[in-house]
């Protein structure tokens, strides 16, 4: 895992710089792939990761932008009614592969074993994933979304739109 986060972070972030005039750091980089995958499955705003990595909104911006484009990651955004609306309008962020999370984030087995909370994001990480896999495969347009109330009371994870 050490290696292919360097390859990200150093080769291809750098063929990313080629695009603007500002060099991006691999340092800063990595440590947004860390706050990402730390909140991983969970509905967090831009400004939360940005300041989870330390970093800029704008800078943040550029990272997730990236780290889109290299399928490292895939926001499932709020499902909207308007019947109901006291629901929140932020995405949910998702790392795509949950081994490189758990890897990022620090959490081995045994720390799955005692925290039930990394535990339920890495497994709600890998089934968004899988989910992901087949709705690509689909011979319909599927969008996945997530639904919570403003407060959080209630959730649900994951709602596979059909639509066509």
């Amino acid at each position: 895992m050490r290696s292919y986060i360097q390859v990200a972070t150093t080769r291809d972030l750098g063929e990313f710089d080629g695009a603007t005039s500002r060099r991006r750091s691999p340092e800063s980089m990595r440590r947004y792939m860390q706050a990402y995958a730390l909140h991983s499955a969970g509905v967090v705003a831009d400004t939360a990761l940005a300041e989870s990595a330390q970093l800029d909104r704008k800078t943040a911006a550029g990272y997730h932008e990236i780290l889109h484009i290299l399928r490292l990651t895939a926001d499932a955004p709020a499902w909207r009614s308007n019947r109901l609306k006291r629901l929140t309008s932020t995405p949910k962020r998702y790392f795509t592969d949950s081994g490189l999370a758990a890897w990022l984030s620090g959490v081995d087995f045994d720390a799955a074993q005692r925290d039930t909370d990394a535990r339920g994001r890495l497994l709600d990480t890998y089934v968004a994933a899988q989910l992901r896999v087949e709705a690509e495969a689909s011979n319909r347009p599927v969008q996945l979304y997530h639904l919570r109330s403003q407060r959080g009371e209630q959730e649900i994870d994951l709602i596979a739109g059909l639509w066509g």
